[in-house]
């Protein structure tokens, strides 16, 4: 079986992944197309695959999607939510001057962020992104589905034939630690 998760950012994408890659047993394989062309990654057989909405074109994506069996759109409902974590997921990520085997959009944070014009870049990006994401969910005549309702309402995906491990969609496991 080949998944493929289109998400943004900050929206539980890389539990999720993990979460299906357990329960399925497939291989997952994290953001390959950051920075890298389509034709630059084979996808194999057995694999759930986690990118970014951002991350390329969406005709890109359009061309992409067919090459799977499922796929997973993924967003977030408070994008106000999203904008903070981003904000605290850039100030960690320069701590480590960007370095990205540190891993900082995995790290746990307290979020302390009071520039409020930072944060509202940050939530502009994700009305943006986030209009592409549904705009391209209905080209594959697809359900959005949403962090809160994965993670706070346990109602898991709307395709209820993908397997969740639930153990990594435990509260324990947010990374916003003063919530």
């Amino acid at each position: 079986m080949k998944i493929i998760i289109v998400s943004n950012s900050r929206s539980g994408s890389t539990n999720l992944m993990k979460s299906i890659a357990s329960a399925n047993n497939l291989t997952y394989i994290f953001e390959p197309y950051y920075k890298t062309k389509v034709t630059d990654v084979p996808i194999g057989d057995n694999v759930v695959i986690k990118t970014l909405i951002n991350h390329m074109h969406i005709d890109e994506y359009k061309k992409l999607i067919p090459n799977f069996d499922k796929v997973i759109f993924l967003s977030r409902m408070d994008e106000l939510a999203m904008a903070e974590s981003l904000v605290s997921s850039m100030d960690l990520g320069k701590k480590w001057n960007y370095d990205r085997k540190f891993k900082a959009w995995e790290l746990p944070y307290e979020y302390k962020n009071t520039d409020m014009e930072r944060i509202e870049k940050a939530r502009q990006f994700y009305v943006l992104t986030k209009f592409y994401l549904n705009k391209l969910a209905e080209s594959f005549d697809t359900k959005v589905d949403y962090y809160e309702d994965i993670y706070l309402n346990n109602m898991g995906l709307h395709d209820k034939t993908i397997k969740l491990d639930k153990k990594y969609l435990s509260p324990e496991l947010r990374l916003r630690k003063n919530i």
